[in-house]
């Protein structure tokens, strides 16, 4: 049986295999029975109380984390006899061993389970609904929206990248950002006094963004649009997240006291984005990130109010003096406004969190976003191959130029570096933003292959380190209940932003073997070691980046197995672990 790649065998794996270190790789005359095909070597994972061996074949190895791993898994059992595992015994067999997971509950085991079979089976309905449009999706340039909606088989570190707890298949027809489906709002009037509006300074209005949303919704088609009664302001909402109001007690009391009318669905079509809870319109000169009492991947994914002020907060840091001075100095580096918000208010005055809204600014209005592309989706390998899109596009271009493709992917790894990652490092440095900028929050665009321009957002889950406290006195007070001091602020800002986004393209990059890792790497630390030598505020990150032997890593694997929402975690290095740092090892090499 020759090996093939199975996204969510590789993706549970590779969580596993960062934050577990019990395994180790085989190779040479110790594999001969156990790999075929493609594969010569092995990760070998003991499974002690099964008295039993696991052997997963490797194609690649990678110092950045993300590794080439192929299915079958074999399982060498007590007697000596050898077979393929298929997946759902492979995790079953994994979350039995204590020396794996140590000593986790029966309850926790029987949520774990079925999320990670369940993310499986959604990845299987994902490229059953999407098999006519793989190749375009690996292969021709892609606008905003359909980017967002061709992350078919999601996180590339996690056990379950696409689960979707409380999603029915029919609903995940409709909202599901892979299935593509289409959905008219639904509408709210809510009586003014139990308006949620808030809104910052210089900003549209909430009565204005509202408005502008009716005008956008008129564009396509002459649908019937929501008029509010005398005395009453208008809330969108999420047709999904409304059948979720039905168990809510303050918002049936708010509708039985007519203070929420519900004027039913009505304007024109919206699409999900790749977080499902943001949906998006061609017309609309906002995206609508919704509240939704939905569980993806590590959290719910409701909107606290301290999220909604966060996003606040920074589209106010950014129309000050100093915000303007980082556009100016990094014109091709753009965040993504999310300058006000609505919801309904309960009966304490505060606002029910399952039915706010957060509106962000949308650029990628009407047609002309040809090649824009999330990072993830930029980054995701061939469900079939494993060859990810973006060596599938280098090595492409290479051979139409003539080039080798070790220098295509050099050049378009210097651009990334260039229009990515220093403009966000100096905004670490020299302005305190500690931006959240995974691959799911950075959206490039992209001209004759190229890295031009990009795109961070998630106003709601960035933070400040201690800089940011003296560059923005204005809002100093504010910005000091969001801040992490000293290296904290380095251990998060890191992993998103190199562990997660550069450490993902230099796999990306080498493990589709267009160019040495190592080499990489070393344009990396070069890279890192010339910011570090300018006239920075602050070069603790870059030190931290450049000189520790471990760095800070989120452990989805058991942050997922043991149910922990990482959205309200009181400490969130609590479901963090330290990794070698391969920066220190390509230095030492």
């Amino acid at each position: 049986m020759n090996e093939v790649f199975d996204p969510s065998v590789s993706a549970f794996l590779n969580a596993l295999l960062r934050e577990w270190t019990g395994w180790r790789l085989v190779e040479g005359d110790e594999t001969a029975a156990l790999v075929e095909g493609q594969a010569r070597r092995a990760v070998e994972i003991p499974l002690r109380s099964h008295e039993a061996v696991l052997y997963v074949p490797v194609r690649r190895l990678s110092r950045a984390g993300r590794h080439r791993l192929l299915s079958p898994a074999r399982l060498r059992e007590r007697d000596g006899a050898v077979r393929p595992v298929p997946f759902q015994e492979l995790a079953t067999l994994i979350v039995q061993e204590p020396d794996i997971v140590g000593r986790v509950t029966r309850d926790e085991v029987q949520r774990f389970l079925p999320r990670v079979l369940s993310s499986a089976q959604n990845i299987v309905l994902n490229l059953e609904a999407r098999t006519g449009d793989l190749e375009r999706i690996f292969s021709a340039p892609l606008d905003f929206i359909e980017a967002e909606q061709a992350l078919l088989t999601g996180h590339s570190i996690h056990p379950t990248p696409k689960s979707r707890d409380g999603l029915s298949d029919a609903d995940a027809r409709l909202y599901a950002p892979e299935l593509a489906g289409a959905f008219p709002l639904r509408w709210f009037a809510v009586r003014k006094e139990r308006w949620v509006a808030r809104s910052v300074e210089g900003a549209a209005s909430p009565d204005d963004a509202v408005r502008q949303l009716l005008g956008a919704e008129s564009v396509p088609h002459d649908a019937d649009l929501p008029v509010a009664p005398e005395g009453y302001a208008l809330l969108p909402a999420h047709p999904w997240q409304v059948t979720r109001w039905a168990s809510s007690e303050p918002v049936q009391r708010c509708l039985a006291r007519e203070d929420l009318l519900d004027l039913g669905a009505q304007g024109g079509s919206w699409t999900a984005t790749s977080s499902l809870r943001t949906v998006y319109s061609a017309h609309s000169p906002w995206m609508l990130k919704f509240s939704t009492s939905l569980r993806l991947t590590n959290s719910l994914r409701t909107l606290s109010v301290a999220e909604l002020e966060r996003g606040l907060l920074l589209s106010r840091v950014l129309t000050t003096p100093q915000g303007q001075e980082l556009a100016r100095r990094y014109p091709r580096f753009h965040i993504l406004p999310e300058p006000l918000y609505l919801g309904l208010r309960g009966d304490d005055g505060s606002p029910l969190e399952e039915t706010t809204v957060a509106f962000r600014e949308n650029p990628f209005q009407g047609t002309g976003w040809s090649d824009t592309t999330m990072l993830a989706t930029l980054l995701q390998d061939h469900p079939r191959r494993g060859v990810s899109r973006l060596a599938h596009q280098i090595g492409t271009r290479a051979r139409a130029e003539g080039r080798s493709p070790s220098q295509a992917a050099l050049q378009w790894f210097r651009a990334f570096l260039d229009v990515v990652l220093e403009p966000m490092l100096i905004a670490r440095s020299d302005y305190g933003l500690l931006l959240s900028a995974h691959q799911q929050n950075l959206i490039l665009r992209l001209r004759d292959g190229m890295p031009e321009r990009v795109w961070f957002r998630d106003c709601q889950g960035t933070a400040y380190s201690d800089v940011a406290v003296r560059v923005f006195e204005a809002d100093a007070e504010a910005i000091a209940a969001n801040t992490f001091s000293g290296e904290r602020a380095d251990y998060f800002f890191s992993y998103s932003v190199v562990i997660n986004a550069v450490f993902n393209v230099i796999a990306s990059l080498s493990i589709d073997e267009l160019t040495a890792e190592q080499e990489l790497l070393a344009v990396l630390r070069s890279f890192l070691d010339d910011l570090r030598h300018r006239p920075l505020r602050d070069r603790g990150c870059l030190d931290y980046l450049l000189d520790s032997p471990r760095l800070w890593s989120k452990g989805n694997f058991f942050c997922c197995l043991r149910a922990i929402n990482e959205s309200t975690i009181d400490d969130p290095l609590e479901i963090y672990h330290q990794v070698d740092n391969p920066l220190r090892l390509a230095h030492t090499a």
